[in-house]
């Protein structure tokens, strides 16, 4: 996918670091789905426009289940920086990936 970005001239960029976040549920569907919009929320509030699912964990205990979902930043523009990130969120390591 980055080689064919690059070749229409746009940026495929990688935010540093990795997120990670949980989510319980009485089922295993709806504790995948919840952690993954809190993945998903947390990349919109930075105004980045893509996700790479690293890992995927669930877990049962007692009558509830635990949802893991690790996950890169990422984010494709037009742009060779990320100038649209909020001013809080530009003090994280950003490289572009080669």
């Amino acid at each position: 996918m980055e080689r064919e970005t690059r070749e229409v001239g746009w940026h495929f960029f990688f935010v540093v670091p990795p997120m990670e976040t949980a989510a319980f549920a009485r089922s295993k569907e709806r504790a995948l789905i919840e952690a993954l919009k809190k993945i998903l929320a947390n990349a919109e509030s930075w105004n980045l426009n893509a996700v790479e699912i690293t890992r995927v964990k669930s877990r049962n205990f007692w009558f509830f289940h635990r949802a893991l979902i690790g996950a890169n930043i990422r984010h494709v523009g037009a742009k060779p920086v990320l100038s649209e990130v909020p001013k809080p969120e530009r003090q994280l390591l950003v490289a572009e990936t080669a």
